[in-house]
């Protein structure tokens, strides 16, 4: 794959997943990828009951591949100090710290803007730079699926709320918050202004859920029922083998006959409840209904072989680990092998996003707690006897230091 941010320097600070998904994908396209952490390492690492960091860290390692480490106590005026001097250095600043977190660290937009006018400001939060919440938590479960409606109203009727699964929100912003990074490089390539980026998670859902939220202005009511889809050839099935699939066709009047005619409906081609997308959706429950017995007559892979005939959208409807075997999924490096310290190899989603080639290199690993402490900081202009004299007064921790 090709490397179109090689040169381009970030340093990052901030925690768990969301910002440093975005980091992670900046590393990927060729980025020297700062990360800082405070000295005791950041919350997101894995710890064993004595809260040292697990040797079989996976998520840290997930999330922060390919980036160097190094740990600053940043409430020491010497450790901001060093901070700042990687800065003066440095193409973007990324961060999840809380706007008053920021303010009181020195680390705002205002501050760094003056001091380093270059320097691309890019920040993730929970519920948006204003407002009664800008300084409130946000993790993606609070901000992104509790807050925006996706936790109770994307069910089928009548279940209970969804459990929504860890750091999805958060990999979403990552990824956006990574592509508008690059457009502000870009920016600043032709204009000399350097921007403030900003993405937040209860707005990127609240943008997600766009075709929700058009819809409950005009007559939507949610959660809805499986037997009332917003297209009536558009829901999920069960077979007759108990495996689901769904069905996702979006051009009633094309494809509904030949499908009855496969499905050995011949009597249903010109039923006037069912052959126009109108008529079907003002009978959408009898016409899930009838799909439902008919697709039950057969198993999963007849009913795919007759939906692949028909060349009607369609998709198994798997479970997460059905991924590390689909032949989809290694054709096109969508996981890749991560060999852990611990010697056991585990699959990581690789960066969707590609420039060229989709051959993507192996996985790699994140740092341990300031494992380029020495080396960063080394060429950033400190010497070896004052680098020991920081590290003996627990303003850095690194490695060999």
């Amino acid at each position: 794959m090709n490397k179109p941010l090689e040169g381009i320097r970030v340093v990052e600070c901030a925690f768990f997943v969301a910002a440093p998904s975005a980091g992670l994908n900046l590393a990927d396209w060729g980025a020297e990828v700062i990360k800082v952490e405070p000295i005791y390492g950041e919350p997101g690492h894995r710890r064993d009951a004595d809260g040292r960091i697990m040797t079989r860290d996976e998520y840290f390692n997930v999330y922060n591949r390919k980036k160097k480490g190094i740990a600053l106590n940043t409430k020491d005026p010497r450790g901001m100090e060093m901070l700042y001097r990687l800065l003066e250095d440095a193409d973007v600043f990324l961060t999840s710290y809380r706007p008053g977190a920021l303010v009181k660290m020195g680390l705002n937009w205002e501050v760094l803007h003056e001091k380093f006018p270059k320097l691309i400001y890019a920040a993730i939060t929970g519920f948006g730079d204003e407002g009664p919440e800008k300084d409130a938590p946000g993790f993606d479960t609070v901000a992104y699926w509790a807050r925006s409606g996706l936790m109770q109203d994307v069910i089928n009727r009548g279940n209970d709320v969804l459990i929504p699964p860890v750091a999805f929100g958060d990999l979403t912003c990552g990824a956006a918050l990574a592509g508008a990074v690059g457009t502000a490089l870009f920016n600043r390539e032709h204009t000399g202004r350097a921007e403030k980026v900003t993405l937040s998670l209860y707005g990127l859902s609240l943008y997600s859920l766009s075709y929700m939220v058009f819809d409950v202005q005009t007559g939507g009511n949610y959660p809805a029922s499986r037997l009332e889809p917003a297209l009536p050839m558009m829901a999920s099935f069960k077979c007759k083998d108990g495996k689901w699939f769904y069905m996702a066709n979006v051009d009633h009047e094309k494809h509904y006959a030949d499908l009855m005619r496969m499905l050995g409906r011949e009597d249903l081609v010109e039923d006037e409840r069912f052959k126009s997308r109108t008529a079907a959706q003002e009978n959408r429950e009898e016409f899930i209904c009838m799909l439902d017995a008919e697709f039950a007559r057969y198993t999963r892979d007849e009913v795919l072989d007759i939906l692949k005939r028909a060349d009607i959208a369609h998709s198994t409807i798997n479970h997460v680990a059905d991924n590390l075997r689909d032949p989809q999924a290694k054709a096109n490096d969508y996981l890749k092998i991560m060999h852990m310290r611990d010697g056991v190899d585990v699959y990581v989603p690789s960066t969707p996003v590609r420039f060229g080639t989709s051959d993507m290199e192996e996985a790699g690993m994140g740092p341990l707690l300031g494992e380029d402490t020495l080396s960063v900081l080394t060429a950033a202009g400190y010497t070896a006897e004052e680098l020991n004299h920081l590290a003996k007064e627990n303003v850095i921790v690194g490695r060999q230091v």
